[in-house]
């Protein structure tokens, strides 16, 4: 029997411990939550999914420090608040992935 994990901390652990380049959890509804601030422990990742979720509050400002991140996805969860503007310092962010009508995550 496999029990799904309720939470993003719940997962985060031990994919903490390979600082995999690619988190793909787009499509997910199982885990929920609002999203750690240790994801930017993840320094080598390069693309974040975590579109249609069920997450929800504010993103993390220390997503910033993810200096390799290329695509982030967040489309589709229930986030409040603008894009932190410590975001900006994820220079290699080529890609956003939001929902269009979503004024509280428009930059």
């Amino acid at each position: 029997m496999c029990i799904k994990p309720k939470t993003f901390e719940e997962i985060l652990t031990p994919i903490l411990c390979y600082n995999s380049a690619r988190l793909e959890l787009t499509l997910n509804p199982g885990i929920v939550g609002t999203l750690p601030s240790e994801l930017a422990k993840l320094t080598a990742l390069e693309f974040l999914g975590i579109g249609r979720m069920g997450m929800y509050g504010r993103l993390p400002t220390e997503l910033g420090l993810l200096t390799e991140l290329e695509t982030l996805g967040i489309e589709g969860n229930e986030l409040t608040g603008a894009i932190p503007t410590e975001l900006g310092r994820a220079t290699a962010l080529g890609e956003l992935l939001r929902d269009y009508d979503c004024y509280a995550c428009c930059v």
